[in-house]
């Protein structure tokens, strides 16, 4: 009988040791300060969010040119100093090259900082880097090809053809400052970048995605780049 009572007041000492134990402990842990959350650096997750998007293709426009060349083959000839020119009958001759292009603008945010960023308050403007324009490929439609040589007048040869495309492609991408290119690739480069702006917390209606400046012909022919 007195071992069972000894058994009993062990037990009931350990369990109040225990209790002891806890609340001791509580009241330590409470005693020590937590450390407050690091605030988010709102600008620094932004910039790192878009510089991830690298380059951003927002445009691509399929391009069709016909090169038209015609000349026709005369003969020079001087008598009694006297400088003569005939043309060559039936020495006419043309060709039409149709030369197909593809071009595609983008935006490399690879050097994106917060010097892009202009933020008041609730009010958010994302300033672009100047987009590039590259001429991807060109390729002419041989099969659609068509020449007229008459007899007196020579065969167009390899050079020549390789000539009128190459003209073919300068005149292209001396026409890109016409195609409206620059106010859609900032237009899709919003589509992009507004839905990006959300999750982080912004209003659509508060951001603006725009570029530095409006460009100029000659700014635009500089944004080409090699393909």
């Amino acid at each position: 009988m007195e071992k069972s009572q000894n058994h009993t007041a062990r037990i009931i000492l350990l369990l109040l040791v225990l209790v002891l134990g806890f609340f001791a402990f509580k009241k330590c842990g409470h005693s020590q300060k937590e450390e407050p959350a690091a605030p988010i650096d709102t600008m620094a997750v932004l910039v790192r969010q878009i510089q991830d998007c690298s380059r951003l293709y927002t445009t691509e426009i399929d391009v069709k040119k016909l090169i038209v060349q015609s000349d026709k083959r005369s003969i020079d000839a001087t008598v009694l100093g006297m400088k003569f020119k005939w043309d060559v009958p039936r020495g006419r001759r043309y060709v039409a090259i149709p030369l197909e292009a593809t071009l595609k603008a983008y935006v490399d945010f690879s050097d994106f900082s917060e010097k892009n960023i202009k933020r008041k308050g609730d009010k958010l403007e994302v300033i672009l880097p100047d987009p590039k324009i590259m001429l991807t490929q060109t390729k002419v439609n041989h099969e659609a090809i068509k020449k007229h040589e008459d007899w007196f007048s020579p065969n167009y040869t390899d050079e020549e053809m390789m000539k009128l495309t190459a003209q073919g492609r300068s005149d292209i991408m001396d026409s890109i400052p016409k195609m409206n290119i620059i106010p859609t690739a900032q237009e899709a480069a919003a589509k992009v970048l507004v839905p990006l702006l959300e999750q982080l917390g912004f209003k659509e209606e508060n951001i603006t995605i725009t570029f530095r400046k409006e460009f100029i012909f000659d700014e635009i022919k500089r944004m080409l780049v090699n393909g």
